[in-house]
């Protein structure tokens, strides 16, 4: 085989992925789609770690609030996504797995005792809770909650603002070339 019939060769197999890529035009849409699903959830993590870490409230409990849910995230039609911050305040249970009764009150984990409460079972789930009386009387009885606040929404804004666009750019260069790969590799003869 000489060097002419091998460029020749070569030519063909051009011309057939370059009308493939002229055809599939939803390359670029795809990798946008994928990339910019892939930084939000990034995004999310990251502002659920930094949420953690200034209010110490474990992870696990906090992943409620920052939620990112499938219906909200980017698709063919949609090009972009949402994340939701529902900064209601946190039940005192999921601070820790074991809930221990003191003098002053009942704990959770390793957090501080919530004073004049008291550990009980949900009637429904069977779980163990903490609760505490409204008023003197032995009912009616409240589960306790750590709350929030409105203050964090700045916090969880500014750590999205700053990771996502970082994280997209990084996403997007390695979906394009995923894509472009997908095609060049059913183009092959």
């Amino acid at each position: 085989m000489t060097v002419t019939s091998n460029i020749k060769l070569v030519q063909k197999r051009f011309k057939k992925m370059s009308v493939k890529i002229g055809k599939s035009k939803s390359i670029l849409g795809r990798a946008h789609v994928r990339a910019i699903n892939r930084a939000t959830a990034t995004g999310r993590k990251a502002a659920v770690k930094d949420l953690s870490a200034s209010s110490k409230i474990p992870q696990k409990a906090l992943k409620r609030a920052v939620r990112f849910q499938r219906r909200d995230k980017a698709h063919k039609r949609k090009k972009d996504t949402t994340v939701f911050y529902h900064y209601a305040p946190v039940p005192a249970r999921r601070l820790g797995k074991t809930i221990t009764q003191t003098k002053r009150g009942a704990k959770v984990g390793r957090f501080k005792s919530f004073p004049g409460s008291f550990k009980g079972r949900m009637r429904r789930s069977g779980k163990q809770a903490i609760w505490r009386r409204v008023g003197k009387t032995r009912l009616p009885i409240e589960e306790v909650k750590v709350d929030l606040g409105k203050t964090t929404v700045p916090k969880v804004r500014g750590t999205l603002d700053k990771v996502v666009p970082k994280e997209y750019r990084k996403r997007m260069l390695h979906e394009t070339s995923r894509e472009l790969k997908k095609v060049f590799k059913r183009g092959r003869l």
